[in-house]
């Protein structure tokens, strides 16, 4: 970074954006997560994303923090997305043939969330704001995990997600 700066360069190689760049940018979240105002999220999950370790913290430049936050006002959208919200949007990828394009909403029929515990991400707070406000939802835990479910169990996740498929 120090050798790029000297070359007046805003970028981590070259004088141009790169993956490197992006891949950094995103990955930086991990250590440090954007500002409230350019990454709105629940604030229990923004713990996650919150580097508490003081070895790390001691390694991470503030120019590499400083890069992270040019790449995405200059090259990303902002703010970020990541709250849950009731809007509507249409799913074609995940029908049957046989079913017209539909319009999925917070009253979506078919909903499914598949959760483990104590998660990574979905805490148990978050689990009861959806079964209390998206209708028809089924809620399956699938273990006791928080980051590799999906080599853990993944049996009865396809048992789920099958089951969940046919009912469409």
């Amino acid at each position: 970074m120090k050798d790029q700066q000297a070359k007046a360069s805003k970028f981590l190689l070259g004088d141009s954006l790169t993956a490197l760049d992006v891949y950094w940018a995103t990955f930086a979240a991990l250590i440090a997560p954007l500002p409230p105002d350019k990454c709105p999220m629940i604030e229990g999950l923004r713990k996650v994303f919150e580097a508490s370790d003081p070895e790390i913290a001691k390694v991470v430049d503030p120019a590499l923090v400083a890069h992270r936050d040019f790449i995405y006002n200059e090259y990303l959208v902002l703010p970020m997305e990541l709250q849950i919200r009731q809007r509507t949007f249409t799913i074609q990828s995940l029908r049957r043939q046989d079913m017209e394009p539909q319009a999925i909403s917070a009253d979506f029929p078919y909903a499914l969330l598949l959760t483990c515990t104590p998660g990574a991400l979905i805490t148990a707070e978050m689990v009861a704001w959806c079964q209390q406000n998206l209708k028809n939802l089924k809620v399956v835990d699938i273990g006791p995990e928080i980051h590799f479910v999906q080599e853990d169990n993944p049996h009865l996740i396809g048992k789920e997600l099958a089951e969940w498929y046919a009912s469409l």
